[in-house]
């Protein structure tokens, strides 16, 4: 995935909003075997017992965003919990196989929504780049509307995955044109540039 963010300058509940584009793949398989019964006895009807299994692999092209709480646990980590929409549009949508299952269900469609959540782990390294490990699942299928599921039905079968990121960010440099004057001891000052920034911290 490739995106960008906004910091929050007042809001106490969530720091930042990122959004952007992601690619994501969905595979799986499945086996069935099922038998036809006699009613109203019940009883096993000799010679129909029948096995299938299927496979399955869509990939989707998405939009995302987020929004995003931080709970600073020390100097150079944190806890991040977010809540977010992904949309995307299954441009490679392969199935095989089938079911013998009378409780099949639909298969996805080319659109999906979902609301989901994301629960992740910062970590400060050198310079401006923060790393940030996270585990997302859906809690909410949009698209289909199908409430109150939040997984994939494919065959007989639905499948909630969870997906392990590794997220880079560049924290940009603050725009000093939008800092307050800064007391030094030639008096107030306004800073320009994070040179000076710097070194107004020094003399501070």
């Amino acid at each position: 995935e490739v995106g960008r963010y906004r910091m929050f300058q007042y809001s106490k509940i969530f720091k930042y909003l990122d959004y952007g584009i992601s690619y994501k793949g969905l595979r799986g398989s499945e086996k069935s075997e099922g038998q036809f019964v006699s009613i109203p006895g019940g009883g096993a009807i000799a010679g129909t017992l029948e096995q299938a299994s299927g496979t399955f692999g869509y990939h989707y092209a998405e939009a995302f965003f987020n929004l995003n709480n931080v709970w600073r646990i020390s100097k150079y980590n944190f806890i991040q919990n977010s809540i977010g929409v992904n949309a995307g549009y299954g441009f490679i949508r392969n199935l095989a196989g089938a079911t013998v299952s009378a409780a099949a269900t639909g298969n996805p469609g080319s659109f999906s929504t979902q609301i989901h959540y994301k629960l992740g782990f910062g970590i400060k390294m050198r310079g401006n780049w923060l790393l940030i490990p996270a585990l997302e699942t859906p809690i909410l299928n949009i698209l289909p509307f199908e409430p109150p599921r939040s997984s994939f039905g494919f065959f007989a079968s639905r499948y909630r995955p969870v997906i392990l990121s590794l997220r880079f960010f560049f924290m940009r440099p603050a725009n000093t044109l939008d800092c307050t004057p800064v007391r030094t001891r030639e008096g107030l000052k306004m800073p320009t540039d994070m040179d000076k920034q710097n070194k107004m911290d020094e003399v501070r």
